[in-house]
C-alpha cells in the first residue's frame, strides 16, 4: 500500500494538475524487477555467496532478495524547441522470506530537465536538477558501478563542443547524522570524443570538497578522481563492445560514488575491461575484469592495522539460444582480496552458475526472462564468504539452487 502510494503521490507532485485532467501527457513508463526462491545444501532458505571486502558479486543465481524499480516520466511542457520533463524512479527491496514480509522502499530519483536549451552547441544541451543516478556506468553480470556518482544536485549537460559533449554536474552528500557536516561534488566530464573507427574516449574528472561548518569535521579531507573510457563499438560481433577503463583517486573520494564525508587520505586506482561477445543471436556473452587498489588510511596505519587492499575479480556469462525462447545461461567468477593487514591471508572465491532460461527472444539481453538456476562456490578461507551465517562460517563450499524471473522494460 505504501509502495502505491509513492507513486501516486510522486507523478502528482511532478506533472501540472490541468494537464492530467485533459489527459493530454504520456507518461512514460519503465522499470526492473527480479524475485525468486531457493534453497541452500546446508538447509534453509538461499544462500548467495560473495567473497568479503569484494565490493560485488556475480549475480546469476546468486541474488537473495525480491527488487523492483519503478521509472514514471512525462514530457509536460514545451516552448518552441525547449522541452521540460519530469523523472522519477521509486524502489521495492525485500528479502525472499514469505509472501507478507517487511520491506524497504525509497524514492531513488526525481529530478527535472530543460532538454534543446538553443542554437548551435546548446541544441543538444539539457539542464536539470533534483535527486538523480547520474551516468551511471557498469557491467550487468556483476551490477558494479563503477562511475555512478548520484545523489540532489543539478547542472547541465551535453553541450556540443567540439567533437564531442561537456557536461557540468553539482551534487551534494550531507552527512545524515549532522546536519553540519557535508561534501560537494564538482563533475566536470567530456564524452564522445572519436578516437578511431566506431571507437571513442569519456573523460571525468570529479572534485570532492569539505562544505562543513566552522570548526565541524576539521579531519575531513577532499578528493579528486580521474576517470578515462574508451569505448569501442562493433566489435566481437555486430552488437559487441568493448570498454576500457582506467580511474584515479586522491584522498576522500570514492572510484565509483564520488566523495561523500570522511577523512580518508590514501589513494586509490583501478584498471577494468568490460566486454560483450556477439557471436550471432544464438551465443552471446558478456564479460569484466578488473584490478582496483587501495591504500590504507593514515589514522589505520598509526594505529598499526592498515586498512588496505587489493581487489582482482574477473567473470563471463555466455548465453546460448536453442529457440526463439530457450536458452541455457552459465556464469563464472572469481574474486581475490589481498589485504595490507600484516598477517592477513588473501582470500579467494570462485562461483559457477548454470541456469536453464525461457525469455522473450533470443541473445543475452532478452527479457522478460524465468530460470531454474544451481550456483556452487568455492573459498580457500573459512569466514571469508557468510561470516554471519552459521551454515557456512566453517565452511570452505558451498552450493544453492532455485527460480527466478527477471524483467526490465
Amino acid at each position: 500500500m505504501r509502495f502505491k502510494y509513492l507513486a501516486a503521490l510522486t507523478i502528482s507532485a511532478f506533472t501540472p494538475f490541468s494537464a492530467i485532467a485533459a489527459g493530454n501527457v504520456p507518461i512514460d513508463f519503465h522499470g526492473y524487477l527480479r524475485s525468486g526462491t531457493g534453497a541452500a545444501d546446508e538447509g534453509g532458505k538461499q544462500a548467495c555467496f560473495q567473497l568479503q571486502g569484494a565490493a560485488s558479486k556475480y549475480r546469476l543465481g546468486n541474488e537473495c532478495e525480491t527488487w523492483l524499480e519503478i521509472e514514471l516520466g512525462a514530457e509536460v511542457a514545451k516552448i518552441d524547441r525547449t522541452s521540460f520533463a519530469v523523472h522519477t524512479m521509486l524502489s521495492y527491496n525485500a528479502p525472499q522470506n514469505t509472501g507478507t514480509e517487511s520491506n524497504v522502499d525509497a524514492l531513488q530519483q526525481a529530478w527535472g530537465e530543460a532538454k534543446n536549451l538553443g542554437d548551435g552547441a546548446l541544441a543538444t544541451a539539457s539542464a536539470w536538477a533534483g535527486k538523480r543516478y547520474y551516468k551511471r556506468q557498469g557491467p550487468h553480470l556483476n551490477d558494479y558501478r563503477y562511475l555512478s556518482n548520484e545523489g540532489q544536485g543539478g547542472g547541465i549537460e551535453n553541450i556540443s563542443i567540439g567533437p564531442g559533449k561537456v557536461s557540468y554536474a553539482y551534487i551534494r552528500q550531507v552527512d545524515p547524522a549532522n546536519a553540519l557536516i557535508s561534501q560537494t561534488n564538482h563533475d566536470f566530464r567530456y564524452e564522445g570524443l572519436p578516437t578511431n573507427p566506431n571507437g571513442n574516449i569519456d573523460v571525468a574528472v570529479i572534485f570532492g570538497r569539505k562544505n562543513n561548518a566552522d570548526n565541524v569535521a576539521t579531519a575531513n579531507q577532499n578528493g579528486t578522481l580521474f576517470h578515462v573510457q574508451h569505448n569501442q563499438n562493433k566489435i566481437f560481433g555486430n552488437e559487441g563492445y568493448n570498454k576500457l577503463v582506467f580511474q584515479y583517486a586522491d584522498k576522500n573520494i570514492d572510484l565509483s560514488y564520488g566523495s561523500t564525508p570522511g577523512t580518508y587520505d590514501g589513494k586509490q586506482w583501478r584498471l577494468l575491461d568490460n566486454f560483450f561477445i556477439d557471436m550471432g543471436r544464438n551465443l552471446q556473452a558478456e564479460g569484466v575484469i578488473s584490478y582496483t587498489e587501495a591504500d590504507s588510511s593514515g589514522a589505520s596505519k598509526n594505529a598499526g592495522t592498515p586498512d588496505g587492499s587489493k581487489w582482482l575479480s574477473a567473470g563471463i556469462r555466455p548465453v546460448y539460444s536453442f529457440t526463439k525462447i530457450f536458452s541455457l545461461a552459465a556464469e563464472i567468477g572469481f574474486d581475490q582480496i589481498d589485504p595490507e593487514l600484516p598477517g592477513a591471508k588473501t582470500t579467494r572465491l570462485t562461483k559457477f552458475t548454470i541456469a536453464p532460461q525461457i525469455s522473450a527472444g533470443t541473445g543475452y539481453w532478452a527479457r522478460p526472462t524465468l530460470r531454474a538456476f544451481a550456483t556452487f562456490a568455492d573459498w580457500n578461507e573459512k569466514g571469508a564468504v557468510l561470516p554471519n551465517d552459521a551454515r557456512y562460517n566453517t565452511k570452505t563450499s558451498g552450493w544453492s539452487y532455485g527460480v527466478q524471473a527477471e524483467a526490465w522494460w
